[in-house]
């Protein structure tokens, strides 16, 4: 059976707003932004054609990258530490690490109308996880959730809100935040320029 539609992430790193934060911060693009990979049959030429959801959301919040230090959104806007992140808002979330994830920390998600699809948490590092408390709690209020590191949480809420569902992301900045080859070459060409430009 052909499929006539893939769906994929691609790696998108905005390392300008980055160096705003802290010039020696290790910072990674992420696969964060969703990309729209269409195949049709009835194409004559038979061409495939690529489309950035990220520039199709109007008014939607995407994360477009993560640091050591917080958020990087598609509006622009850099979001330093935790945040609880909404289709159209965001909000920072006093919660400095996974175990420090309590019910309190979630109660706000608990009592939104309308209710959520889907509560993604990230949190932060691989490995790190929430303790069942948190679990219980989230099953008793009957609210669905992903658990994942952040890096994951940021692209699961971006596909979610893409779709238009009622999702909501609580999401903290992991601490070991690994450079990929773009990331380095931007961080030299930084230096670079800071190097020419000192007096």
């Amino acid at each position: 059976m052909m499929l006539n539609r893939w769906k994929l992430f691609s790696s998108c790193f905005y390392g300008a707003a980055k160096q705003s934060v802290c010039s020696s911060v290790k910072t990674r693009g992420l696969s964060v932004t969703p990309q729209r990979l269409e195949y049709s049959e009835h194409n004559e030429d038979q061409k495939t054609t690529v489309t950035f959801l990220n520039r199709e959301m109007g008014d939607m919040i995407s994360v477009d990258g993560i640091s050591q230090y917080g958020f990087h959104l598609n509006s622009g806007v850099v979001v330093l530490g935790p945040m609880a992140v909404f289709p159209r808002t965001v909000l920072g979330w006093n919660v400095p690490s996974a175990p420090h994830i309590t019910p309190a920390s979630l109660a706000l998600f608990a009592i939104l109308e309308p209710r959520l699809d889907c509560l993604v948490i990230g949190t932060g590092d691989r490995g790190t996880t929430v303790s069942k408390e948190v679990i219980a709690f989230l099953r008793q209020k009957k609210i669905s959730f992903e658990i994942l590191p952040t890096e994951q949480a940021a692209a699961t809420f971006n596909f979610m809100n893409l779709e238009r569902r009622c999702v909501a992301g609580a999401l903290i900045p992991p601490v070991d935040v690994r450079l990929v080859d773009r990331d380095y070459e931007q961080h030299q060409k930084s230096q670079r320029q800071a190097l020419l430009e000192e007096p």
